[in-house]
């Protein structure tokens, strides 16, 4: 049925009668989040499952407010729990190639890190004191008198025998010498010589005895020696470990319910001990400080990785550069002496590990365009523990030895926010996403508009004022902004949930109050600032406009034209939207190629529109070829276009256009029509149709049209107009008509003027009638290509017989 909409079913005024305010100021907070009950119930069910592989994808447009959502969801449930464990890092003595993880209660990894620090320094100062008492310089000297006494009864013992022997002992650096003794006097080497030589051999063969003898004191003045070393090394052990257990002892009591801590703290002893005179070493000054090599206490210290003694509640992090070290962390590394060195104290953590016992939120793209980040993730998630790597090993490439930490149990809800197109590729092509994200949180882009939706969208508007510290809004300026929703929804009966675009008209409104010098927002403000947003925008829409005010795009909105019709397109650029007319033609001539797609031919189609050509081959053979063969070739062109064709939008269109042609029926150019057809006739919804509609009306208003112009929409988006007000009056002083219509031939009546007509009881259509016309002229056509066949054919039937019976 054909309509012609009144103004009032073009647009959907919000009467600011409908807002219980007369100023947002007067509005609380708003306490609950906006038409999102589906992905919210989602979401809080996914924080209430702690099994494996419950994780969260939240998925919706941009805008919707997808992050604040989650964060608020997880900040109630985080509130209520008390902070997860502190994780440190400590030297692994057996390895230090692997340090050692702990974990403590949340606040004591601070602790125990202040603990190890006084450790040490309380160590440093009793050790060297209890190396300085008079009890350790007694026993330390005992040991060395001993020693002295039994060296020099063997010294003795060797110079008696060398005195018996006549020889005399002479200490040198090399130990002692047996020199000849005549006359009580040592031998020179001059006066040896001067001997004869049986007196020589004598000498030297009493000499090698007195020499082996010798060896053998001086071997248990060496053994004896080594022994009271041993005995000093042990009075430093029992003197240091006097000075260390007491000490050590009273942490291992203080940490005994930890069960990591007190095997390290029993390794620390032992390290120490072995190490004492690193404590007893006293720094002295260096002519060159860069090469002073002072004893380094770092292996006694606490690397502390994750301090939670300040964090209420369980962790959330929001990590917006999840690079792969961002994620997982890093080992940092120092240069010294031209070598890169690092240890344990250089460990640092990555969001997984600020995360762990808590929540981590990602955004799929940031996630997914970052090396490594995302399996990382998941190798992660199903192995669960927290494990640093080094990401040049991930690559390939070859690295030096470096630390390798022990992984850290992986306790992490970890919630992805994106884009729902992100969400099923991932669904389909990732076996592993399908097992860890098994939670899909759905936001909606649009809201049903009643008087509830009307007053939480006022409430929204407040609390965000308030958040941007901006001016509040009159009440008319809210239902203007309610206008809005509904606008960028393209519904009379929805509200957009793109609330980042309604923030942004928000704070473009309080400029424009703020140079008006207005204390609240009022409706000029908005209007202004959506005036002034389309402007930003607008410069390729005004240049098509003036091309086809000079002439330079061919558009006909007046007169009739057969076989020619003005279509209805979108152009997406970036943030903008706007329509465009399209002239589409679609000339017939006799023949079998049937309906030619020239976008398609010229790679400029898509599939989409090339299925419309189809269904419109449907239609035909489905409506007029019953009865006959369909003997015609059509070719239907988007004139002066040069960028692709997608969509089946215009499908009414180009079949309209082909009708026209086939009937001889001219169409009325100052109409145009945006709509799919199927294969039974019936238009269907599209997309745009507010952005199609205002772009012919702005056309004709360039061209300046005699006469009433007017646009034909499917019957289904009536609900979808929410045309801007110029429109609207325009409508309502009769300067502009839009019509509606459910099956193409209500639109061929329109564009016509003829009527389309149905078939009577004999099966003929009504005579007259447009579908009558199309009718005769597709028989004709057949008829007439049928008997321009047949002498080709009676010729080729007589070379066959020749053929046959040649002579």
């Amino acid at each position: 049925m054909i309509r012609e909409l009144k103004p009032a079913e073009i647009r959907k005024i919000c009467d600011p009668n409908d807002v219980v305010c007369q100023s947002t100021k007067e509005l609380g907070p708003l306490d609950r989040v906006i038409a999102q009950e589906r992905a919210v119930r989602a979401i809080d069910f996914g924080l209430g499952v702690t099994e494996h592989g419950f994780n969260i994808f939240a998925a919706g447009p941009h805008g919707t407010g997808r992050v604040t959502t989650v964060k608020a969801a997880v900040e109630r449930l985080a509130q209520t729990k008390p902070a997860p464990e502190d994780w440190v890092y400590v030297q692994n003595f057996s390895n230090p190639l692997a340090p050692e993880a702990i974990s403590l209660p949340a606040g004591k990894g601070r602790e125990f890190k202040r603990d190890m620090e006084s450790l040490v320094s309380d160590l440093k100062i009793e050790i060297a004191r209890v190396f300085e008492s008079d009890e350790y310089e007694k026993r330390k000297s005992q040991i060395a008198e001993s020693l002295a006494e039994e060296r020099n009864r063997i010294v003795h013992e060797i110079e008696e025998k060398a005195k018996a022997n006549g020889f005399t002992l002479q200490s040198t650096p090399m130990g002692f010498v047996a020199l000849p003794v005549v006359d009580g006097k040592p031998l020179s080497q001059e006066e040896f010589f001067a001997l004869p030589k049986e007196k020589q051999d004598e000498i030297k063969e009493r000499q090698a005895e007195l020499q082996q003898e010798m060896n053998q004191g001086l071997k248990k003045i060496n053994r004896f020696e080594r022994q009271l070393r041993d005995r000093v090394k042990e009075l430093d052990r029992e003197i240091a470990l006097n000075a260390v257990g007491q000490i050590l002892d009273d942490l291992e009591e203080k940490y005994h319910a930890h069960p990591k801590i007190p095997p390290y703290l029993k390794a620390v002893k032992e390290d120490i001990l072995q190490n004492i005179e690193d404590f007893r070493k006293t720094e002295e000054p260096s002519p060159l400080p860069f090469l002073k090599m002072s004893p380094s206490f770092d292996r006694y210290s606490v690397n502390l990785l994750v301090d939670n003694a300040e964090q209420k509640g369980l962790p959330i992090v929001y990590e917006s550069n999840p690079t792969f070290p961002n994620l997982f962390g890093r080992v940092d590394r120092k240069a010294q002496f031209g070598m890169l060195t690092t240890d344990f104290s250089m460990i640092r953590p990555g969001a997984l590990h600020r995360a762990n016992g808590g929540f981590l939120i990602l955004n799929d793209r940031d996630l997914l365009t970052r090396y490594y980040a995302w399996e990382g993730l998941k190798r992660a998630l199903k192995e669960e523990e927290i494990r640093i790597e080094d990401l040049s090993e991930q690559l390939g490439f070859a690295t030096t030895e470096t630390i390798k930490p022990q992984p850290i149990p992986f306790n992490i809800k970890v919630i992805i926010v994106g884009e729902p197109k992100i969400y099923y590729l991932l669904y389909a092509y990732d076996p592993d996403f399908r097992e860890l994200f098994k939670i899909h949180s759905a936001f909606d882009y649009q809201m049903e508009r009643s008087p509830e939706s009307v007053s939480l969208y006022a409430a929204f508007i407040a609390s965000r004022c308030r958040e941007l510290n901006i001016r509040h809004l009159s009440r008319e300026a809210v239902s203007r902004v309610i206008e809005f929703g509904s606008e960028l929804s393209d519904d009379q009966e929805k509200l957009s949930t793109r609330f980042s675009d309604i923030s942004d008209l928000l704070v473009e409104s309080n400029l424009w109050a703020k140079r008006s010098g207005s204390e609240e927002i009022q409706v000029a403000n908005v209007e202004r600032a959506l005036e002034e947003k389309i402007y930003r925008s607008s410069l390729y829409e005004e240049r098509v406009r003036e091309m086809i005010a000079r002439g330079y795009i061919l558009m006909e909105v007046e007169g009739e034209k057969t076989g020619q019709i003005n279509g209805l397109s979108v152009i997406f650029l970036g943030n903008y939207m706007f329509g465009r007319p399209n002239r589409i033609t679609a000339p017939v001539s006799l023949g079998r190629e049937g309906i030619i797609d020239i976008e398609r031919r010229a790679d400029l189609g898509g599939k989409i529109h090339s299925k419309g050509i189809m269904i419109i081959s449907g239609f035909l053979a489905g409506r007029y070829a019953q009865d006959k063969p369909l003997s015609l070739s059509a070719s239907i062109c988007f004139e002066q276009s040069y960028e692709g064709v997608e969509g089946d939008s215009a499908s009414a269109a180009e079949l309209i256009a082909l009708l026209s042609s086939l009937s001889d029926a001219p169409i009325k150019q100052g109409i145009a029509i945006t709509g799919s057809v199927n294969q039974m006739g019936e238009i269907q919804p599209i997309g745009g149709v507010n952005k199609k509609i205002e772009g012919f009306f702005e056309v004709c208003k360039i061209k300046k049209v005699n006469g009433v112009p007017g646009v034909i929409i499917p019957q289904s988006n009536v609900k979808n107009l929410m045309l801007k007000p110029e429109v609207v009056r325009a409508v309502a002083e009769g300067k502009f008509r839009i019509f509606s219509v459910s099956h193409v031939d209500e639109a061929l009546e329109v564009l016509t003027g003829i009527p389309a007509g149905k078939r009577t009881p004999e099966g003929k259509w009504e005579e007259g009638s447009l579908n009558a016309r199309v009718d005769t002229r597709l028989r004709k056509m057949s008829e007439e290509l049928a008997r321009l066949s047949r002498p080709a054919h009676g010729k080729e039937e007589g070379a066959r017989e020749e053929n046959k019976n040649p002579k």
